[in-house]
């Protein structure tokens, strides 16, 4: 079943100033001045992970209002990204892919551009990634321990042990870290994401 990301984004300009940054915590960003018309598009994003370090350059986020209408905004600084995120490529060219950054709550939309090199989309190296995503699973406080409960999205891994993961969720607020059998989750993110497009 495809799934759609849908920004939900803060309505203060300033939290956005103040959270954009990569998957891991990145360097902060502000918004450019610069007002272009943009218009919002749907596009088919694939599963990738970065084999290395790279920095996403060109970068830009979505603000929205109370009734979802959004405003496409430069950021004018780049964003490092590490090596293991994941990220969704929208469009790509022999040097250079275009790409959404999932980041969970601050913010939930980041956009731009990194060398296609860096990106993987081979299912080994998929796994090596540190996001995943879990449906209807029971999660665990330790490794066989006691039930935490019933958890679907999509969650950070943080660490892993033999045959568990240690991850919690990417979005909603709650820092708790739960354990979950590595077999399941799935690091098959295809999503249909909300892009801009000058008009």
């Amino acid at each position: 079943m495809r799934k759609m990301f849908l920004p939900l984004l803060c309505l203060l300009p300033c939290a956005l100033l103040c959270s954009c940054t990569s998957a891991q915590g990145g360097n902060n960003s502000t918004p450019s001045t610069e007002e272009a018309q943009y218009q919002t598009v749907e596009r088919d994003g694939k599963t990738a992970v970065l084999l290395e370090d790279a920095v996403l350059t060109d970068s830009y986020a979505a603000l929205s209002d109370e009734n979802g209408q959004r405003t496409w905004t430069d950021l004018s600084q780049d964003t490092p990204l590490k090596k293991g995120d994941v990220v969704l490529i929208l469009k790509e060219n022999e040097t250079t892919a275009q790409v959404y950054v999932p980041t969970g709550d601050a913010p939930e939309s980041l956009y731009g551009q990194v060398p296609a090199k860096v990106l993987s989309q081979n299912e080994a190296d998929l796994q090596k990634g540190n996001l995943a995503s879990v449906s209807e699973q029971m999660t665990y406080d330790t490794i066989d321990g006691q039930e935490a409960g019933v958890f679907s999205g999509m969650v950070e891994i943080v660490s892993r042990e033999a045959d568990w993961f240690q991850v919690r969720a990417l979005s909603g607020g709650d820092p708790q870290l739960v354990w979950v059998p590595a077999s399941s989750v799935s690091f098959n993110l295809d999503a249909t994401v909300h892009d801009r497009e000058p008009q």
